[in-house]
């Protein structure tokens, strides 16, 4: 009985990599099932594959301490010691919610795709495994590097599937979301960072890599955004922020749809000693003398 509570203590120790690595692994085993006439297999190890994706995630419903504030369910492993990256994970009161919506959603589109998806269905149902295992990276991870990593992998099978599964128009709307998702925060990054005493230029087409940073010192200051931009942009402007001389100021006018993912950025920073305060529409950071 002890063994069997050690193990059972020690899965919920681990509820949150469960979430992403069950359907990883779930999709790697359905893509090795190979071409079209084993695609009875592959449905069959997709939906298995899918559901218990979905069970491991009901625990963090069921175990999640509503009078609790924080982060739950954390998990911390030295990843690059040397640069200071974790494997670090945790989920508060939304992203706990978003973690099960994604897991249950993956295994509706299992079953969606059942009989409609005749053409490669097993790389097709794969790639919704291991992309609905790289999500719920992206909405547990506690580490911005970890998170990034995250994030830009999901991006790969969205875009597999949309270029191979989408309709009339899959290869524009492919190209569209790699735009957009990679490119579409480059030009107002560099924008940014040439504002606040930087210097980059562009080395062939203008919005495009790559780029060449000339070293100098940033004087920072103030800088008004829109609410609505990616926080990967928000983020990164916020990380380079201790380096300005003059600290910097972010004000986000309008709705900021990304405000939990920069308080997990504004958190991070906080535990390597950098000062930051969060208003209603600002954020603003100085160097800590």
């Amino acid at each position: 009985n002890s063994i069997l509570e050690y193990q059972v203590m020690n899965m919920l120790d681990n509820l949150l990599s469960l979430a992403i690595w069950v359907p990883i692994a779930a999709g790697v085993l359905v893509l090795a099932t190979g071409s079209d006439s084993r695609a009875g297999i592959a449905r069959i190890l997709a939906f298995i594959g899918s559901l218990a994706a979905f069970l491991v995630t009901l625990p963090l419903f069921t175990q999640f301490d509503r009078l609790n504030g924080g982060f739950q369910f954390t998990e911390f492993h030295s990843w690059i010691p040397a640069l200071n990256i974790n494997y670090a994970l945790g989920v508060d009161g939304i992203s706990v919610l978003f973690v099960i919506l994604n897991s249950f959603v993956t295994l509706m589109v299992v079953l969606a795709g059942w009989q409609v998806i005749e053409k490669r269905p097993a790389q097709y149902m794969a790639a919704f495994l291991i992309m609905s295992g790289l999500i719920n990276g992206a909405f547990s991870a506690m580490d911005s590097i970890l998170f990034y990593v995250f994030f830009e992998g999901m991006l790969i099978p969205l875009y597999l599937i949309i270029g191979m599964w989408g309709g009339v128009r899959r290869v524009y709307a492919s190209v569209k979301l790699f735009l957009y998702t990679l490119l579409g925060s480059l030009l107002m990054l560099v924008d940014a960072l040439n504002a606040l005493g930087g210097r980059l230029e562009y080395v062939e087409n203008e919005g495009f890599q790559p780029l060449r940073i000339f070293g100098s010192a940033l004087t920072g200051g103030e800088i008004t955004l829109n609410g609505g931009v990616s926080s990967q942009y928000i983020s990164a402007l916020m990380m380079v922020a201790p380096y300005m001389q003059q600290g910097l100021t972010i004000k986000l006018e309008g709705t900021v749809i990304s405000v939990p993912y920069i308080q997990m950025t504004m958190s991070m920073m906080k535990e390597y000693g950098v000062d930051v305060s969060f208003g209603n529409n600002t954020r603003s950071e100085e160097r800590r003398v």
